[in-house]
């Protein structure tokens, strides 16, 4: 009896596995980047919910973590879409 999975034919196998598998270097650089997009969204969030005193420093506060954010999500798109050869990021 079958279970209702889908096996996959062995000729198409490799070629999946080649095309996803990166390299552990890869998966890490790609962790810190989505960690940093993380870190600094929260970071700029925290800010705007609850301003920090004294209130002169949050304009400058909130521009530092726009740039920043910025910055975070220029870096975790070239490391998520660009890949050498080699596995490692562009």
């Amino acid at each position: 009896m079958s279970s209702g999975a889908t096996v996959i034919p062995s000729k198409t196998k490799p070629r999946l596995q080649q095309k996803f598998k990166l390299s552990h270097q890869s998966r890490a650089e790609r962790l810190i980047a989505a960690g940093r997009v993380f870190l600094a969204a929260y970071a700029l969030l925290a800010i705007l919910l609850e301003p920090s005193e004294p209130a002169g420093y949050v304009t400058f506060t909130h521009a530092i973590l726009v740039v920043y954010l910025a910055y975070a999500v220029g870096l975790a798109m070239v490391t998520w879409r660009f890949q050498l050869p080699g596995g490692a990021p562009a």
